[in-house]
């Protein structure tokens, strides 16, 4: 009689679970070639077998006409295990380091566009205020009756009523979230 390793086979379909029965006197080299730690889990028993047909009708015969024997897993895939654990650990640590800077990126993002709209804001405010001072001039050349008033004079009044009109709006942001507040100049 030989001795057999028993390996489940890890699935979430109760129809396809099975044991894979590994010889002793092979167990390198399927630990090499066709153990998958992803897949396969050592069951901590070793059965007594002719074949491996023979162990899986002792393992679950519960060893009626063969032995079962509890045993620490084989060195050959317990390795292998270890392997494959710290590569996957490995891997779940980079995620989360790349996860942590891609979030980074979006806020850098982020800022990068309110600076932009924040100055194209600037600019729009300037080329508008370029407009008034010239509207306020021609206004002034086509009208007798318009008093004497400097282009200071005329943008300190349009930016004072700008300010109060303003005020008057609450901001609520697309999305909808965040304190509803009044802007102020």
């Amino acid at each position: 009689m030989n001795k057999f390793y028993v390996y489940a086979v890890k699935t979430d379909d109760p129809e396809k679970r099975t044991c894979v029965y590994v010889d002793e006197q092979v167990i390198e080299k399927f630990a090499l070639h066709q153990f998958e730690p992803q897949h396969m889990e050592y069951s901590g028993v070793v059965v007594e077998a002719d074949d491996p047909s023979h162990a899986h009708q002792v393992y679950n015969t519960f060893g009626e006409d063969g032995e079962i024997m509890w045993v620490d897993e084989p060195t050959f895939t317990a390795k292998k295990r270890q392997a494959f654990d710290a590569r996957s650990k490995l891997a779940g640590s980079k995620l989360s380091q790349l996860s942590e800077v891609l979030s980074q990126a979006e806020q850098a993002a982020a800022r990068l566009a309110i600076h932009a709209y924040a100055k194209g804001l600037s600019m729009d405010t300037l080329n508008m205020n370029e407009r008034l001072s010239r509207m306020a001039d021609a206004v002034r050349r086509t009208s007798k009756n318009s008093p004497e008033v400097t282009t200071q004079d005329l943008y300190e009044r349009l930016k004072k009523n700008y300010i109060e009109k303003l005020q008057e709006y609450k901001y609520v942001p697309k999305d909808g979230s965040g304190p509803d507040s009044q802007i102020t100049g």
